[in-house]
């Protein structure tokens, strides 16, 4: 072939002026935006949003608005046509060119061959199939057909027909297919026609039996054309059908969520309202039921029991501490006697707060908040006058009863309303046997030793005891003979309840404040990290201070845990992997990307291995310090290897894997291998609901201490799974208890956690206990 570079306009350059920029095809139906680009329609079909009257151009992004006939209403690019026409036109001419040049010296292809020999370059327009030569017009009539030697030779016309179109029979090279056997369907030469079975009847192909074929397979062609009409028609039709249902779709969803914000906005704006007035009216009713008085009879009550106390303390002192401060405690006592309260008005039920909520053509009438009967009555005035009223000489007798003695004879009666009487109470030591006559005290020195300490609430439902029976934590007595009631207390009590050291509640995104906690561990110096589930870790001292934080931006921790190493590990729910942290921040390790679906939590074993649960799969996997998976266990289900949302979990010091089962309300211990050792179910709660596991955490002695999230409780059980007591309880102010940890100082820290989804009020801290008694 020639070369194209011989064109001054190589075809090859105006064919990509044919070629859509979207399909990167040979243009369809070309279509011009308002910018003068050109796409095939189907392009510019994809291309659009169905329920938009505009298309944005994928080259330059301008706008071009559509007609209600939408991409076929553009104007069709003509000039595409053009360009066509011009390249078909330049590689005709480039194949007549390359069939009479010669081509590295050699004679052109169809030239006539006797025209060569006379060193002439003529055109060929015959070619004889037998000769195997091409001959012009002249030499074609002039000397091949007049000499009768190539009388019988078959000739082809180029004009016509193409030279490749000639068929050679396979079994005889030398001869062309001239003949058709119809019953055969097969072409045949000439000595295939005489070898033929004779009952047939070939005819020659000059004779119009491709013609004939030719106009079977036309008449099929029209009618297959038809049908390709009508099922293009139709499809049409249906697109059609199809896309005006679903723009009734988008408009009517549209139509309802424009509705439903409408009203949810008023509904909005209505209790907005409603709080407001809801607020106006509890300050009036405040203001009118002498609620402001409150403060301070608290302030003079925390007084008159600071008086009491050290009174009590002058009494049981030494003599000469007694007539040295008589005088100065006697005028205060006076004081404090003078003093008049304020007249609190004697007030019957009221009628709560009325609001009224209106909805469309609805509107509902609510009272709110009834007011319960809180008047004083006449018997708790006399009882007052006549426990407060003293002398000058009674001033080496016991101090005055305080409103303390009503509750512990409430806790002690045995209907708990108060008819238990006390005149007396016998203390009882270790050895009840050595104890002296003079171990009796009144009743309202017991009372006044315990002025000072803040008198807890009472529950509205029988609680279970938060710790055991003991010389300690007396247990009540029996019904019975008030009179045979007594309290037996050791001399030098110890308060064995768990305290309080520190509590983070400060929610915010700066340091020292927390965002949503999800997780907390103890480091290896006493500091606490706490995992923010929304984007770093934060590490506390034990006074609450801020140390560090770490990944800020980086991670989005679910669980977090302390190595033997003293390296951090959390589970990075947004990555699904793990991530190890040294002390200094930096990141050490990542393992486990496509391994979990949703790795929940991580914690590590006595012997350097981290065990990772996996609340998408429903398996536990045992890793080692480098990632490596070691052992897997578990699936979705109720048997005893099988988990339904296994969030927490805690390695013991024999590297026991305890897991809480909280989808099956359970709590499941394995070893080390996977195997399964036992399983076992807290007890109902305090409010009659079952349990719902959350985090765990293990003692030195091997104790194993259960969040119970709903029942706001934590609860202990030892390595059989027997239930011990109750650690924490509502009564501490344990809210949604979510995750918990525990050192070896016996230092517990709790993360409570609780979106608000439900009740509105969102609650998020992290709490550290001292916890002083042994399970």
């Amino acid at each position: 072939m020639a070369s194209t570079s011989m064109h001054p306009e190589s075809p090859s350059k105006l064919t990509d002026l044919l070629t859509c920029p979207v399909c990167l095809d040979t243009f369809d139906d070309p279509k011009t935006l308002l910018c003068l680009h050109s796409f095939c329609s189907k392009c510019l079909e994809n291309c659009r949003h169905p329920y938009r009257r505009d298309i944005t151009c994928p080259v330059c992004k301008r706008v071009t608005a559509l007609s209600t006939m939408g991409v076929q209403g553009l104007q069709n690019d003509f000039r595409i046509q053009q360009i066509r026409d011009i390249v078909n036109s330049s590689v005709s001419q480039a194949r007549n060119d390359d069939e009479l040049m010669p081509e590295d010296g050699d004679q052109p292809t169809h030239a006539c061959s006797l025209c060569q020999t006379e060193h002439t370059s003529t055109s060929a327009t015959w070619h004889c199939i037998q000769c195997s030569l091409y001959f012009c017009g002249g030499c074609m009539k002039g000397k091949h057909d007049a000499n009768p030697l190539f009388a019988g030779h078959h000739s082809v016309s180029i004009a016509e027909k193409d030279v490749c179109d000639v068929v050679f029979c396979k079994l005889h090279v030398d001869q062309s297919m001239r003949y058709f056997c119809q019953q055969c369907s097969v072409m045949l030469c000439t000595i295939c026609t005489m070898q033929h079975d004779t009952s047939h009847r070939p005819e020659p192909l000059e004779n119009g039996v491709v013609q004939k074929y030719q106009d079977q397979l036309q008449s099929m062609l029209d009618s297959t054309s038809s049908r390709l009409a009508d099922i293009k028609n139709k499809t049409k039709y249906l697109e059609t059908i199809k896309e005006s249902h679903q723009k009734a779709f988008y408009e009517a969803r549209t139509a309802i969520k424009e509705r439903a914000s409408k009203l949810v906005r008023r509904i909005r704006e209505q209790e907005k309202s409603l709080q407001q007035e809801v607020q106006t009216q509890i300050e009036a009713k405040m203001k009118d039921s002498q609620v402001d008085l409150l403060a301070d009879l608290k302030f003079h009550s925390a007084n008159v029991e600071a008086l009491n106390a050290e009174v009590l303390a002058v009494i049981r002192g030494s003599p000469h501490m007694c007539l040295l401060a008589h005088d100065d405690l006697v005028a205060r006592m006076k004081a404090v006697h003078d003093f008049s309260l304020p007249a609190i008005a004697k007030s019957k039920a009221k009628s709560g707060i009325s609001v009224r909520f209106v909805h469309g053509e609805d509107s509902v009438d609510m009272l709110l908040g009834s007011i319960q009967e809180c008047s004083i009555t006449e018997q708790q005035n006399a009882e007052h006058v006549t426990t407060s009223s003293f002398s000058a000489s009674s001033c080496s007798k016991q101090p005055p009863v305080q409103r303390r003695a009503s509750s512990i004879l409430n806790a002690l009666s045995p209907t708990g309303k108060g008819d238990l009487k006390l005149s007396k109470v016998k203390v009882i030591g270790k050895h009840p046997e050595r104890s002296s006559p003079n171990s009796t005290i009144n009743v309202d020195e017991l009372i006044g030793s315990t002025s000072n300490e803040t008198e807890e609430p009472t529950p509205a439902y029988p609680a279970s005891p938060s710790y055991p029976a003991s010389p300690a934590y007396p247990a009540s007595p029996t019904a019975g003979s008030p009179s045979s009631a007594c309290l037996e207390l050791s001399p030098g009590r110890v308060d064995h309840r768990p305290r309080l050291l520190l509590k983070l509640d400060q929610i915010g995104g700066w340091p020292g404040k927390i965002m949503p906690p999800s997780s907390v561990a103890f480091l290896q110096d006493g500091n606490i990290v706490v995992a923010e589930c929304e984007n770093r870790l934060q590490i506390f001292n034990q006074s609450g201070q801020s140390v560090k934080i770490i990944g800020w931006g980086k991670v989005k921790p679910e669980s977090v845990t302390v190595s033997r190493e003293g390296h951090i590990a959390i589970t990075d729910k947004q990555e699904r992997c793990v991530k190890v942290f040294g002390i200094d921040g930096e990141c050490r390790a990542v393992w486990g990307k496509g391994l979990f679906g949703m790795p929940a939590s991580v914690a590590a074993a006595p012997h350097g291995n981290y065990v990772v649960t996996d609340i998408d799969r429903h398996h536990v996997t045992v890793h080692n310090a480098d990632g490596t998976l070691l052992t897997q266990f578990g699936s979705w289900g109720t048997g005893d290897y099988q988990f339904n949302d296994p969030r927490y979990v805690a390695v013991d010091h024999n590297e026991n894997i305890i897991i809480s089962d909280s989808g099956n309300l359970c709590i499941k211990v394995f070893d080390k291998s996977g195997v399964f050792v036992r399983k076992f179910q807290l007890a109902r709660g305090n409010q009659g609901q079952l349990c719902r596991p959350q985090g765990v955490a293990v003692d030195e002695d091997g104790n194993i201490l259960v969040a119970d999230r709903d029942n706001h409780r934590i609860c202990a059980f030892n390595n059989s799974g027997v239930f011990l007591m109750n650690v924490l309880t509502k009564l501490d102010g344990i809210r949604h208890p979510s995750h918990i940890t525990m050192d070896s100082a016996g230092m517990l820290a709790v993360v409570e956690s609780h979106n608000g989804f439900l009740t509105k009020d969102p609650h998020h801290a992290v709490k550290l206990y001292k916890i002083n008694v042994v399970f």
